[in-house]
């Protein structure tokens, strides 16, 4: 999934770069550059990226410069969807659409567990109250966003879970701020 959004997100440059390249139009400054496509790589001269529509005829998308953000601090929110279930075990993983104004709509089921597992992930996400909206150039856009569930046996590997996750978090800060 992420090569394949990576792999998107550098076609829709290249193609942009090469379309002003082609046409010798401004760039950012108002400077002219080329880009020269690595061999073998061929973008058709008829390929446009075309967005999904929500039903109001918005773009949404997956990536923004201001990705949407949940409603509770990360810790609160990792626990809100770490979910301790002695009887069964899993990780349902939805999709979802946070809307220009933050409401959370169009859950979808990406990963399965079983369905009175998955109506339960289901529920806890709709139950989410208003987030912070993506934003794209300055305006409020529609993103999907895609979250897991995790429905484990005790209290203790829920914290485990929790933890592991904000040390991978606050490890690649560090990578990134030592960049």
């Amino acid at each position: 999934m992420c090569k394949s959004l990576y792999l998107v997100c550098l076609l829709s440059v290249l193609l942009a770069c090469k379309k002003q390249a082609v046409n010798n139009a401004p760039i950012g400054n108002g400077d002219t550059w080329t880009v020269e496509q690595p061999e073998g790589f061929i973008i058709p001269d008829d390929w446009e990226h075309e967005f999904e529509k929500d039903e109001n005829g918005d773009n949404i998308y997956m990536v923004v410069e201001e990705m949407p953000e949940p409603p509770l601090e990360l810790k609160a929110f990792l626990n809100y969807l770490t979910v301790v279930n002695p009887e069964q075990q899993g990780r349902v993983v939805i999709s979802l659409l946070v809307g220009k104004g933050g409401t959370v709509s169009h859950p979808k089921i990406l990963r399965s567990v079983n369905e009175e597992l998955d109506q339960e992930a289901l529920r806890i996400i709709t139950s989410l109250s208003k987030w912070k909206p993506g934003k794209q150039m300055g305006e409020n856009v529609v993103v999907r966003y895609t979250l897991p569930v995790n429905f484990v046996k005790t209290k203790k590997e829920a914290e485990k879970l929790c933890q592991d996750f904000l040390d991978r978090i606050n490890s690649q800060k560090k990578i990134d701020e030592d960049e």
